[in-house]
């Protein structure tokens, strides 16, 4: 175990269970002697950064900071999603303020606005705004959003001013706004601009979605997840 004030870490130290040694290394040699720097993909962080961290962050680094590089399963999100929806339809995968929805639900959930989000002209590489607030509808407006191959812009609807959200939906040439129905009153719209509450359609009886929703062209690992609007104190 690592001691440092207010932080114990424990590591695991294969050395009692392993083989003695014939002869022992010098001591310039010995591993406690080193430095010890990551590997693999870490090595980028050369000795003089290591040395710059505090001796807290070293300990932790070198504890938690290392590992194989392995590629994803899936190459985008949404795919991951669906795969585990199918996989655990019955399981929670979401829960606000008591409210609760599964993997099966949010997934018919998600396909369904991502159809109808095909229907108001939203293509592949477009932006949608997603201006309301934590809920379980925000999670499926993501999810939706993703799956018809566009990027999500969220913002703090009743937090964000007024302009601000005029400026993004401007420059991020949004024409789709995704929002909660007890908020909309708050979000602008400008000429141009389709306004969609969330949670009014998710209570809305099944219509376009007979089966999973394909976009018009596949989802690539480098197309645009979300674009993040900052209040330029971040």
């Amino acid at each position: 175990m690592s001691n440092i004030p207010n932080y114990e870490l424990w590591s695991y130290q294969p050395t009692p269970f392993a083989p003695k040694p014939q002869a022992q290394r010098p001591a310039s040699h010995r591993p406690e002697q080193q430095p010890r720097l990551a590997p693999q993909p870490f090595a980028r962080l050369n000795r003089a950064a290591f040395a710059n961290l505090s001796p807290i962050d070293q300990i932790l680094f070198q504890h938690f900071g290392v590992g194989r590089a392995s590629a994803p399963a899936y190459d985008t999100m949404h795919e991951a999603f669906t795969a585990q929806a199918i996989a655990l339809p019955g399981a929670i995968a979401a829960e606000h303020l008591g409210q609760q929805i599964s993997y099966g639900e949010l997934n018919h959930q998600a396909e369904r606005l991502a159809a109808h989000l095909a229907t108001l002209g939203v293509q592949p590489g477009d932006n949608v705004a997603l201006f309301l607030q934590r809920s379980i509808p925000m999670v499926v407006g993501i999810m939706a959003i993703l799956k018809a191959g566009a990027a999500y812009v969220p913002q703090h609807a009743g937090v964000a001013p007024e302009a601000q959200l005029r400026h993004i939906l401007a420059v991020a040439n949004i024409r789709v706004v995704l929002t909660l129905s007890h908020l909309q009153e708050t979000v602008p719209c400008p000429d141009g601009c389709l306004l969609l509450c969330i949670d009014e359609f998710m209570a809305t009886a099944d219509g376009e979605s007979a089966g999973p929703f394909s976009p018009a062209r596949p989802a690539h690992r480098d197309d645009n997840c979300f674009i993040l609007f900052t209040s330029g104190t971040t």
